[in-house]
């Protein structure tokens, strides 16, 4: 009924009104959710069914989770813990995708904002980082950034500077000549990296205690499966 962390042991993550319960396999998981479940009533605290679901780790497996014998919860592929999409695989490339996905939304509600000739382009391309990387960058602290994510988004970040500089791609304008005209050499993939190196140093900085710090410097036991990781 848990997953040992060097020398911890992580049974839960809690935030808020949100609770992860870790266990190694169905019996101690259905065990744990149970007796969560009748403290919680001696509280006078409910469990929303409808909200609960699990998710199977670096497995195929299907099978079944009754909670008090009653209420069967469903298994998902993937859940929004936070804010952040979560697979079998962790936050992998398909958070990206989705956050890609949103930021474009903003960007086309922001639509007559971009080609307004009465908004500078320096306030233009402050509104775009502050609502469009507010939606595309969230969670980017810890992403894995490839050369294709880096390719989509600086994509997604030319979408809403050409439209600021009222150039349509038709006019064949060179992306560094947008750039120059709107004075954003600093791109999105260079912020988040910065992000990324600031989380980096606060995840040092951290007492030895801290789940995070521990987390980041566990070595798996175990040997890893041959092939790619």
């Amino acid at each position: 009924m848990r997953i040992p962390v060097g020398e911890h042991i992580l049974y839960s993550l809690s935030f808020a009104d949100d609770q992860v319960v870790i266990s190694q396999d169905s019996y101690d998981l259905e065990f744990m959710l149970n007796r969560l479940h009748e403290e919680y009533e001696r509280w006078r605290l409910k469990i929303s069914f409808k909200k609960t679901k699990f998710l199977v780790v670096n497995s195929k497996t299907n099978f079944e989770l009754l909670l008090n014998d009653e209420v069967q919860l469903s298994q998902v592929e993937q859940f929004k813990y936070l804010g952040v999409n979560i697979n079998k695989r962790g936050p992998e490339q398909q958070e990206v995708k989705i956050r890609i996905q949103n930021a474009k939304r903003v960007i086309g509600c922001l639509n007559s904002v971009w080609w307004d000739r009465h908004i500078s382009k320096r306030n233009k391309k402050r509104l775009g980082q502050s609502l469009v990387e507010s939606v595309l960058c969230y969670g980017c602290e810890v992403w894995t950034v490839n050369s294709d994510l880096r390719r989509k988004l600086l994509a997604t970040e030319m979408e809403y500077l050409r439209r600021s500089s009222r150039v349509s791609r038709r006019e064949c304008v060179r992306n560094e000549v947008i750039r120059r005209r709107i004075d954003a050499q600093d791109t999105v993939v260079d912020r988040i990296e910065r992000r990324s190196l600031k989380w980096f140093g606060h995840l040092m900085r951290m007492p030895d205690n801290r789940w995070p710090k521990r987390v980041f410097q566990w070595v798996p036991p175990q040997r890893r499966k041959r092939g790619r990781p």
